[in-house]
């Protein structure tokens, strides 16, 4: 649905000087506006507001339906569908993540994949093929399991993993946003990985966030998987205008050392917290926009 931006700018923006707007009858109107526009987006995401400004996904069956499944139900990478429910069991929800480089062709956001690389089952031992796993093993569990990425020639080589969430205050910015996750590594092979966290509001234009940058050890250590720590991170730049997506890409590639098999990555724990600011006033670049 295209909205005329005028609609926009009288929820964000002072429309000129001199001319005044009762603040309560702005936020009225803003509220019918993203309902009526509610029934027109993807449904089944992340939803922030100022009251719901925060997520956790720890792939277990209290991970939230906006991510996983409808009731939850642990992780097993059994596929990505958009708003799975139990009767899909271990799958994640399209509508918020989206799978790239991958020799089985991209996930796109709101798509399906429940077979190969997106879908390469639950296991504890180590891998070869590439693809996205639910890791089992210790520490883990197969109700508390962790996601497992194996780059492979053709697979994460480079690729990604984003997730996707939406500001759905019609009149507020969010400010900043604080992302933090665990990192295990199965270091069991002699290439070194990088792991990487780019951020953007429209999917194309990105901006890494050089705080999480992680190279898994080139020298092999061994068969387990072991943590590689926490990594947290306030990213106070990260403008996501109301009415706006956010992005959050995982980028991996072994463009770094070694050479050979690649290790396997490991990630858990993933939060993500978001501040909201005041309502924009002009000429604000970033958060007085309308929505595209």
């Amino acid at each position: 649905m295209n909205t005329p931006k005028s609609t926009f700018y009288m929820m964000h923006c002072t429309l000129w000087p001199g001319f005044k707007l009762n603040a309560k009858r702005i936020r009225a109107t803003a509220m019918v506006s993203l309902l009526f526009l509610a029934s027109s987006v993807t449904k089944g995401q992340i939803s922030f507001t100022p009251g719901s400004n925060t997520i956790s996904i720890d792939f277990s069956n209290t991970t939230p339906a906006s991510v996983g499944t409808n009731t939850g139900t642990a992780f097993t990478a059994a596929g990505f569908s958009p708003n799975p429910t139990n009767a899909q069991a271990g799958r994640l929800n399209s509508n918020a993540w989206s799978v790239r480089g991958i020799s089985d062709g991209t996930l796109n956001f709101g798509g399906t994949s429940t077979s190969g690389d997106a879908a390469r089952g639950s296991f504890a031992t180590s891998q070869s093929v590439g693809g996205v796993y639910a890791y089992v093993g210790t520490p883990a569990t197969t109700t508390n399991p962790m996601m497992m990425i194996q780059p492979a020639a053709d697979d994460f080589t480079p690729g990604s993993l984003v997730l996707r969430f939406r500001n759905d205050d019609p009149v507020l910015p969010i400010t900043a946003v604080q992302l933090t996750y665990d990192v295990w590594v199965r270091n069991d092979a002699g290439r070194s990985q990088t792991i990487r966290i780019n951020r953007s509001i429209d999917d194309v234009n990105y901006t890494n966030e050089p705080a999480f940058d992680y190279n898994t050890p080139e020298a092999i250590s061994g068969s387990t998987v072991v943590s590689a720590g926490t990594f947290s991170q306030n990213m106070t730049d990260f403008d996501v205008p109301a009415t706006y997506f956010g992005y959050i890409q995982w980028a991996i590639d072994d463009d770094t050392t070694g050479s050979g098999n690649r290790d396997e990555i490991v990630l858990d724990n993933i939060q993500i917290t978001v501040t909201y600011g005041p309502p924009c006033t002009p000429p604000d670049p970033c958060r007085c926009r309308s929505r595209r």
